[in-house]
């Protein structure tokens, strides 16, 4: 059969294709994420990173999406792209179409790739290709009232900045709310130390302003100076019908333990003050998954593998295995939207 491989098809295809992909989704609304790059002045511009396969018809009968990104590693900024949904048609899977889509893959993409929550067989695929594990991505949750389930099920999903606090005491320091432009230049990253992902302008603005949910972002509150020192982002979703607290995102100095343990504190009050019954986020080192396991937090599901095609990187081994090496959190790639 001839194959066609295009970086680009009509909106409405796309739509129809993820779906019968991924029908417990609510792919309209994250067509915004998955396909378009709103990156680029929040326009509808095709992601030219991303790639399909077509049959001598035209229809779609597999995919693989990528978001540009960065990371910071031993005092040095490198340009990755960050791959996700990665999909073959299921009626078309023992054609081989999946080795197909990573040779064409490993052909003509230039930047190393990223990626996370790999399926077990799709990740030995990925390796003979090249890719090797960096890290995992734990997800864990706490029920912070059981007292609070009634108000969950009656809270509204996405619930708008405006319902939560503009400031919070925590034991170690004031977060307020912030606008997220606040934190749009990072002079450089939080932790020199690890493999920390970028969070410059276009990440931030794209990830958390782009009006596709209601992100709602604090920072410590430091009179002193103008430098955000970290900061946190939250925002609500569903979850088996009752409303959630999601912690997307966070920065801090990680070596730092009552830094992050601050930002997890108060994240918990916000949803005490919200009468939200359950927090839910993600971490991928050792030192964040003691705090949350010290504040009363549970891990939940399978862990998601950060898998990278990045030669450089597969000597820490060390570091890898010891969940000392990557700082990830549910704002890469697409965590917070497959809970």
């Amino acid at each position: 059969m001839s194959l066609k491989f295009v970086n680009e098809v009509s909106k409405e295809e796309f739509i129809a294709f993820n779906d019968i992909a991924f029908p417990e989704r609510d792919n309209k609304q994250l067509i915004y994420f998955r396909y378009y790059n709103v990156r680029i002045n929040h326009s509808e511009r095709i992601r030219e990173e991303n790639i399909f396969i077509l049959d001598p018809n035209g229809e779609i009968l597999a995919q693989s999406l990528y978001h540009p990104a960065s990371y910071y590693f031993k005092g040095e900024t490198e340009n990755i792209q960050w791959g996700f949904d990665l999909y073959v048609r299921q009626d078309k899977r023992k054609d081989s179409l999946g080795l197909r889509l990573m040779e064409h893959i490993a052909a003509t993409k230039s930047t190393n790739i990223f990626a996370s929550g790999v399926g077990e067989k799709a990740l030995k695929v990925e390796k003979y290709f090249g890719y090797h594990v960096v890290g995992n991505l734990y997800k864990y949750y706490k029920i912070i009232n059981p007292l609070y389930f009634l108000s969950g099920l009656m809270l509204k999903e996405d619930l708008v900045s405006d319902k939560f606090p503009s400031l919070v005491c925590g034991k170690l320091g004031k977060y307020k709310k912030i606008d997220i432009s606040k934190i749009s230049n990072l002079p450089q990253p939080y932790n020199t130390d690890l493999l920390e992902f970028g969070r410059d302008k276009h990440f931030l603005q794209w990830r958390f302003a782009s009006g596709l949910f209601n992100y709602v972002t604090y920072s410590l509150d430091n009179e002193r100076s103008e430098l955000v020192e970290n900061y946190f982002v939250v925002r609500t979703i569903k979850y088996k019908g009752v409303t959630c607290l999601v912690l997307v995102d966070y920065r801090c100095n990680i070596r730092n333990k009552n830094a992050i343990r601050n930002i997890i504190s108060v994240v918990n009050i916000i949803a005490q003050k919200l009468l939200i019954p359950i927090v839910v986020t993600g971490s991928s080192l050792k030192k964040i998954d003691e705090v949350l396991c010290e504040l009363g937090y549970r891990t939940t599901g399978i862990p998601r593998p950060i898998v990278c095609n990045d030669e450089a990187l597969r000597s820490y081994k060390d570091p890898i295995q010891s969940r000392r090496f990557v700082l990830s959190t549910l704002a890469d790639s697409d965590g917070e939207y497959t809970l």
